[in-house]
This record gives structure tokens, C-alpha cells and sequence, in this order.
């Protein structure tokens, strides 16, 4: 395991130390995400295929549809801190 890692056991372990085993690290949240949005764009039906739909946050908060990121739906979500970035 030194020199040929799993990535699969790389994700587990991070886990174990980041998050006490309750939720995934960095790393492996960030390949869930990834895949997800990856997903989301190559979807057919995906409004990211639409070059008309301009995404909004709340009341009036326009976010240009080349500059949205994850951490604006987190942040509308309310499922997580702000993240300035």
C-alpha cells in the first residue's frame, strides 16, 4: 500500500482522520462533487445547456452563468459556511 495506494482506500482513510469516519474529506468531496457537476453538464436535459437561463440567488442576486460555483448553491442552500472566493 506504500508505493500502490487504491485511490478507493485513500478516500476511507482521509475520511477517518478529517471527519472521525462520519462523512468524506477533502478530497473525496471533492470527486463526488466533481462527478456530480460533470454529470449535471453533460446532461441533455441539463439547463446548463441552455444559453438563455441565467441562474439567480434569492431575491434579485444575479450570478453571470459563466461565474457560478458550487459554494453559490451551498451558500443559498444554507447548508454550509459562506465561502468568499
Amino acid at each position: 500500500l506504500l508505493e500502490r495506494t487504491p485511490l478507493w482506500y485513500y478516500i476511507l482513510l482521509e475520511a477517518k482522520h478529517q471527519q472521525d469516519g462520519q462523512r468524506l474529506g477533502l478530497v473525496g468531496s471533492t470527486i463526488v462533487a466533481e462527478t456530480i457537476i460533470g454529470l449535471i453538464r453533460q446532461s441533455r436535459d441539463s439547463i446548463l445547456r441552455d444559453p438563455t437561463w441565467q441562474p439567480t440567488l434569492g431575491a434579485g442576486f444575479p450570478i453571470a452563468r459563466e461565474r457560478l460555483e458550487l459554494r453559490h448553491l451551498i451558500e443559498f442552500a444554507g447548508v454550509g459556511p459562506v465561502i468568499d472566493g
